[in-house]
This record gives structure tokens, sequence and C-alpha cells, in this order.
């Protein structure tokens, strides 16, 4: 079984603990055992580092008979790890609990949905980011003035040809850095694709804030 689970009786008093759980938070089966009160399994788990918070706090979540009957939750342990924690309340008063460690599936979710919206090459936001900016920006009725630039690497392709492509990769890192460093603070930069950027310049005050830039 690759989650943890816990059965606990209508005193809080542990029915069943698998295998699974003690490894997950690396607990002792000598404390862990049917007949432990959840509170000195939290305790125990906080005296080896991997609850922080207040014991009693916490443990009230799952001992107060007018709680959730379900709950479905992500808790962020100590070490980094996200662990999702489904309770269920049998009729009886006690309940139980499975936890599994989904950290790789969310940091596999963050990243597809970074790549979504910015350019792997470069770190820049992308055309669908950039659209969406320039969408809100037209939307909002008390907004400043703003000026959209667009940038095309003249003969960028010449240096693909001749010098390969790893040099073409370096080059538009160099420029998307390049950009970064000349914006102001609430400008927002974007990689459209291929050599073609785009810079949202806010808060312009004349049209020397546009040349300047």
């Amino acid at each position: 079984m690759t989650q943890g689970l816990l059965l606990f009786d209508a005193s809080a008093r542990l029915v069943i603990c698998n295998q699974r759980y003690i490894d997950m938070f690396g607990l002792s089966p000598d404390i862990v055992r049917p007949g432990c009160h959840l509170r000195d399994l939290i305790l125990h788990r906080q005296a080896i580092g991997s609850f922080v918070g207040d014991v009693d706090e916490y443990c009230a979540r799952f001992t107060n008979p007018r709680g959730d009957d379900i709950r479905d939750s992500v808790i962020i342990t100590p070490d980094g790890r996200s662990i999702r924690l489904i309770y269920k309340r049998a009729p009886d008063g006690g309940w139980a609990t499975t936890l599994e460690d989904v950290t790789d599936g969310r940091r596999a979710q963050a990243q597809i949905e970074y790549l979504a919206h910015y350019d792997a090459l470069t770190n820049l936001p992308n055309r669908t980011l950039f659209q969406r900016h320039a969408e809100e920006l037209l939307r909002k009725a008390t907004v400043r003035e703003f000026a959209i630039h667009y940038i095309d690497i003249d003969e960028f392709k010449r240096i693909n040809d001749t010098l390969g492509h790893l040099i073409g990769d370096e080059f538009l890192r160099r420029v998307a850095e390049k950009l970064r460093q000349s914006v102001g603070l609430n400008d927002f930069i974007a990689r459209l694709g291929g050599d073609e950027f785009a810079i949202v310049q806010r808060d312009i005050t004349s049209d020397d804030d546009v040349s300047d830039l």
C-alpha cells in the first residue's frame, strides 16, 4: 500500500497503523502502536521534527465530534514534502485517515503550469501570459498610460545557421537578461517566440519615457 493508514476509535486511541505511515515520518513502532493516543503520536512526531505547530489544536481537528465528517487537505511537512491527508469519521465516533506523499506529483503539475506560461529557454513569460497581461491592463479603467514595445532581432537566423543553435540559445538568454536590466520594476517582458520579444511599459508620464526605453 502506497498510502499511510491510521484507524482511531472514539476515544482517539490507535487501532490500526500500517508500516507505510511509520516509514513516511520515521516514527518508532514502539510508540506508534495500537492503544497509542492521538496526542502522544503527534507529540512523538513533534519530538523527532516531523510536526510543527500546536499539538492540542491539531488533535482537536480530529477529535471534535462536530467537525467535518470528511476532510481532504494537503499538509506541508517541515522537510518540505506535500502530504495529502484524507480523513473520514465513522458512525461510532472513530475515524480513518490515509496519508499519501504527493510531493512529486505537485512538483510535476507546477512545472507543467510554469511551462504553459513561461519560456523554458529565457524564463520569461511567453506569448500566452503576455496576452493575458495586456488584456488585463486594457480592462482596468484606472490604469495609467502604458506602451507596448515589439522587439524583433535582425539576422538571428544567420546566427543559428553560422554559429549553431547552442550559440543562438545563449544569445537569446543574453538578450532576455539585457531586457530585464533595462526595464522598470512595474514593466512586463515576454518572449513571444523565436527571436521576438515584447515589453509592456507601465506608468508612462511622457513620450520621452517610451523613447528612452
